[in-house]
C-alpha cells in the first residue's frame, strides 16, 4: 500500500463521521523533530468551518484510524500520526514485488507534451541545453511513474536568417574566405568543411548557400542527436520549423487569427491584437515585407500540439525568453485553445567553476563549454544529477571539481555509494548463507532507528508528487541524498547481518532492500546510474 493509497483509505474511513469534509482531508511529513510519522491538520479546517471543537474532531477522527490499525495524538490541534508494523510490512511488500507501484488511476488519461532543449541547428549543443534536457527527461520519468502519458518532443529551427548565415559561414570555412560579420566562428564548421562532397566545388562556384545550409544542417543534427543519445536522452519526435511551411501550418494559423478577428494591421504589417492596446514590437506575425515572423509559426507550431489531442503542454525555455509567455498563451487563446493547458517551464542561466575560476561562455564567438565536452571531462551522470539539484528558477553554478570528486563531499557519489553499499551488504549476506529473496518483517520488533528510515520511505511517492506539481525534479535529488544520510547513519548505527539471530538479520536485509529499490528508483527517474559496485 502506498502513501497515496494509504491517504485515500484514511479519507474515506473518516469520511463515515464527516461526509461532507472528508475531501479536506491530507497528511504530510511532519518536521523532524516530531517522531510522528505523518500528520495533518484536518481537526483545525473541520471545527472552524462547523464551528465545532477541535478536540471532538479528534475523538471521531482517532476512533475511526484505529481500525485500520494508525495510531494518533492532538498535538497544538494538529494530529500526529503513527503507522502500524503491518502498513510498513505492506509498503515494502508492495514496492519490492512492482516495477511500477506510484501509478495514479486519474493520471492514466492526461496526454502530456514536452518540448525541451530544442536547440538552433547551428552548432553542438552546450551546457545551457543539457539544463533543459536533464530537466525536460527527468520531468517526463517521474510523469509517466506516476501514471501520465508522456510525449517528448525536439522542435527544430531549420528556416530563416540563421540557417542562411550558416550555410554563409560554412561556405566561407570551404573557400578559406572571411567569414559573415554575424557568422558563426566556431571551430565545428572546419570540421564539417571537411567533410562536404566534391560536388561542393560548384555548389561554391554557383554561390549556392541553400546546399551549404542543408549540408551544415544534416551534419550538425546527426552530432546534436548523438550528443544526446549518449546523454541517455532520446525524443518521441523531432518537428521541423520548415514542415510548417510546406503544409501550409503557418498560413493556416495565420488565416484562422484573421477569421476570429485577432489580427490587426499597422505600418504594412500585421499584429497580434493586444488585450491592452499597447504596441509591442514582437506581437507582429508578418512583417511588412511579407516575411512571418517567429512569433506566427511558434503559434503555429504550438497549434500542432493542441490539435494533436494533447491536454497539457509544457515548454522549458532559457530565462531569457520570459517576455514571450504572455503573448504566446493570448495568442493560443485568440486560436480558440485553452491557454491555461499551456505551461511554460523556465530555467536560468549556468556558469561553470573550475578552481576558484567563473568560466564565461558564448556560442556565438565559438568559446563555451559543449554538452559532449563535459561528459568527456566529468560524466553524463555529473551532469544530469547536479543540474536537477535546483529549481529551474535557480541560478547554476556547475563546480566541476566537486562533480569529479569519489567522496561523501560530492551528492552524487555519496547516493550511488549508497547503492552500491547496500548491495555489498546483500551479496555478504548471501555468501553466509541467508535467503535474501525473502522479505520478512513479520518477527522483527522496529526500532526507532528502523521507524526513521521506514518514514523516509514512506514518503519518497511524495516527492514524486512534489516534483509534478512544482516541474522541478530538485525535490527527488534532495530526497535521495536526504534517504541516503539515512541510510548510512542507520548502517554505522545497526549490525545488519547477525548470523546468530537470522529473523533480525532477514528483517534488516529487507529494510535496505527497499532504500536500495527506491534509490535506483530514484535515480533511473533522473537518467542517473545506480552502481552495483564502485
Amino acid at each position: 500500500m502506498t502513501l497515496s493509497e494509504l491517504e485515500s483509505l484514511m479519507r474515506k474511513t473518516i469520511s463515515k463521521n464527516f461526509p461532507e469534509d472528508a475531501h479536506l482531508f491530507s497528511i504530510t511529513e511532519p518536521p523532524s523533530h516530531i517522531k510522528a510519522d505523518a500528520s495533518t491538520n484536518f481537526a483545525i479546517i473541520v471545527a472552524k468551518k462547523n464551528g465545532i471543537k477541535i478536540a471532538d474532531v479528534y475523538k471521531k477522527i482517532s476512533d475511526n484510524l484505529d481500525t485500520l490499525g494508525i495510531s494518533t495524538e492532538l498535538a497544538g490541534g494538529f494530529i500526529n500520526i503513527y503507522f502500524g508494523k503491518n502498513i510498513y510490512a505492506n509498503y515494502i511488500s508492495g514496492i519490492l514485488s512492482s516495477s511500477s507501484p506510484f501509478i495514479k488511476n486519474e493520471n492514466t488519461d492526461k496526454k502530456v507534451i514536452i518540448e525541451f532543449v530544442s536547440a538552433n541547428p547551428t552548432g553542438p549543443l552546450h551546457l545551457a541545453s543539457a539544463i533543459s534536457a536533464s530537466l525536460g527527461d527527468s520531468i517526463s520519468s517521474i510523469m509517466k511513474e506516476l501514471g501520465y502519458t508522456v510525449f517528448k518532443e525536439y522542435y527544430v529551427n531549420d528556416a530563416g536568417n540563421q540557417v542562411e548565415m550558416l550555410g554563409r559561414s560554412l561556405l566561407s570555412r570551404y573557400t578559406n574566405t572571411p567569414l559573415p560579420e554575424d557568422g558563426y566562428h566556431g571551430e565545428y564548421l572546419i570540421e564539417i568543411a571537411k567533410k562536404l562532397p566534391d560536388v561542393a566545388a560548384e555548389w561554391a562556384k554557383n554561390n549556392d548557400i541553400k546546399k551549404f545550409s542543408d549540408f551544415a544542417l544534416k551534419e550538425i543534427l546527426e552530432q546534436q542527436k548523438k550528443d544526446l543519445e549518449d546523454f541517455g536522452l532520446t525524443f518521441d519526435n523531432w518537428f521541423f520549423e520548415s514542415e510548417l511551411h510546406k503544409k501550409g501550418i503557418s498560413d493556416e494559423t495565420l488565416k484562422l487569427l484573421e477569421d476570429r478577428g485577432a489580427v490587426e494591421y499597422r505600418d504594412g504589417a500585421k499584429w497580434l491584437k493586444s488585450a491592452d492596446n499597447l504596441i509591442d514590437k514582437e506581437n507582429v506575425l508578418v512583417k511588412s515585407n511579407g516575411l512571418k515572423t517567429y512569433f506566427l509559426n511558434d503559434l503555429a507550431y504550438h497549434r500542432t500540439k493542441y490539435e494533436r489531442g494533447f491536454n497539457w503542454i509544457i515548454d522549458i525555455w532559457g530565462a531569457d525568453h520570459h517576455g514571450h509567455i504572455s503573448r504566446m498563451k493570448s495568442g493560443v487563446k485568440m486560436l480558440g485553445f485553452d491557454e491555461t493547458k499551456f505551461t511554460v517551464i523556465l530555467h536560468q542561466l549556468i556558469s561553470i567553476k573550475r578552481g576558484s575560476e567563473i568560466l564565461k561562455m558564448s556560442k556565438r564567438s565559438g568559446t563555451f563549454y559543449t554538452l559532449r565536452e563535459m561528459m568527456e571531462e566529468t560524466s553524463k551522470d555529473a551532469i544530469r544529477f547536479f543540474f536537477t539539484m535546483r529549481s529551474p528558477d535557480t541560478h547554476i553554478i556547475f563546480d566541476i571539481d566537486l562533480a569529479k570528486k569519489q567522496t561523501s563531499e560530492n551528492p552524487l557519489y555519496y547516493v550511488q555509494y549508497a547503492h552500491s553499499r547496500i548491495n555489498s551488504v546483500i551479496e555478504n549476506a548471501k555468501a553466509k548463507g541467508f535467503d535474501t529473496d525473502i522479505s520478512e518483517l513479520s518477527k522483527y520488533e522496529l526500532s526507532d532507528d528502523d521507524r526513521i528510515i521506514f518514514k523516509k520511505l514512506f514518503w519518497f511517492e511524495k516527492s514524486l508528487n512534489q516534483c509534478v506539481k512544482d516541474l522541478s525534479p530538485h525535490h527527488l535529488t534532495t530526497y535521495l541524498i536526504e534517504l541516503a544520510k539515512e541510510f548510512h547513519s542507520y548502517y554505522e548505527r545497526n549490525r545488519v547481518i547477525d548470523e546468530t539471530n537470522p529473523d533480525t538479520t532477514l528483517a534488516r536485509i529487507t529494510i535496505l532492500k527497499a532504500i536500495k529499490f527506491t534509490i535506483k528508483k530514484g535515480l533511473d527517474l533522473l537518467g542517473v546510474s545506480a552502481p552495483e559496485r564502485m
